[in-house]
């Protein structure tokens, strides 16, 4: 849910978010970090609904849309 389904390497990432936002929530917020932690994982599924992998692929297609527009450019 949290890294989407387009690599194995977005489910590291994802994992890695995941316990970087839990382990500084603990130590700078000790009583609240399962808030911190909820909202996290609410913000991701809003804001990223294909999860965090879903960035690769966004930059991805704008690689190759942009490429595809440079080889048009250069035949003409």
């Amino acid at each position: 849910m949290l890294a989407g389904n387009q690599s194995v390497a977005a489910v590291f990432v994802a994992s890695m978010a995941l316990e970087l936002v839990r382990s500084f929530s603990n130590l700078y917020l000790p009583n609240t970090w399962q808030l911190v932690l909820g909202l996290f994982l609410l913000a991701v599924i809003l804001f990223l609904p294909r999860g965090i992998g879903s960035l690769w692929v966004r930059s991805k297609r704008g690689t190759a849309k942009r490429s595809v527009a440079t080889e048009r450019e250069a035949l003409q």
